[in-house]
């Protein structure tokens, strides 16, 4: 099963999810151990237009036990595409 995830959208939506959208700055390579890195700079997809960093639903960091990596208030895109 290929069960995976973008960090911002690969999908374009105008005023939803596009390039002015915005979110709190964690693109930079963290270097943890263990993860998956093609890259050393993420460059995100497309982001929300809801993200405010005055608001603590978007700050207040979870403490992931599955998806560790992830930070709250940023855009990400899941898929789940059928196997051939």
């Amino acid at each position: 099963v290929n069960v995976h995830w973008h960090l911002g959208t690969e999908h374009y939506s105008v005023g939803e999810y596009d390039e002015h959208g915005v979110g709190p700055n964690n693109t930079e390579d963290e270097g943890d151990e263990g993860t998956r890195r093609l890259a050393g700079v993420v460059r995100p997809g497309f982001r929300c237009h809801k993200y405010d960093e005055n608001d603590p639903t978007f700050t207040t960091e979870y403490a992931w036990q599955h998806c560790v990596g992830l930070h709250v208030g940023e855009t990400y895109e899941g898929h789940w595409p059928p196997s051939a």
